[in-house]
């Protein structure tokens, strides 16, 4: 029954234009304008300030300058692993067929 409220009041908002109404796959959705954002701050008394979070903006981490730091690509911290016994072909390998 909560949900009839919200949706007559959301209806009445839209037809004043301080709301807009968009329909997809059988849901409604709700979007406040500045103006609505305006009326609504008024009717509720609140202060200029208060403004709804998702006309807020992120805010994203500065980089602090400098090259970051490199991670290791293994669990261990080591980095890169390098085989120990390395058997490598060197310039005189002659292989044999038998």
């Amino acid at each position: 029954m909560i949900n009839l409220y919200v949706i007559k009041a959301l209806q009445s908002l839209t037809s004043k234009g301080y709301a807009k109404t968009r329909f997809s796959w059988q849901y409604y959705y709700y979007t406040l304008t500045d103006s609505g954002v305006e009326y609504l701050r008024n009717w509720l008394g609140l202060p200029n300030g208060v403004v709804p979070a998702t006309h807020k903006k992120a805010a994203r981490p500065q980089p602090t300058g400098g090259r970051p730091e490199r991670r290791p690509r293994n669990n261990d911290g080591e980095g890169y692993k390098r085989r120990e016994n390395k058997e490598t072909a060197g310039g005189n390998f002659q292989p044999q067929y038998n």
